[in-house]
């Protein structure tokens, strides 16, 4: 199951309408420029497929692998533009 599928899922599960776009990471709306607004928490957890790569130090041998942490989403109501001060 993608990760979209997952979000989808969950927030069904939840009651929470997603249009595929209105649900994000702290990292994915600061990177539109914005930030969650303070004392507001997750609307949703969900676990979300990441890969990470790892380099060993001694052989200097990539591996990588996927992992599923639980992420923390939050809705476009929850943020605010950045502004510069």
């Amino acid at each position: 199951m993608s990760n979209i599928e997952l979000i989808a899922n969950a927030a069904r599960e939840k009651g929470i309408h997603y249009t595929g776009n209105n649900l994000k990471t702290f990292a994915e709306w600061k990177k539109e420029n914005k930030t969650v607004k303070k004392g507001e928490k997750a609307i949703l957890t969900v676990q979300l497929w990441n890969h990470k790569t790892y380099e060993y130090k001694e052989t200097k041998e990539e591996k990588s692998k996927f992992i599923k942490p639980m992420t923390y989403l939050f809705a476009e109501w929850q943020v605010i533009p950045i502004t510069a001060h």
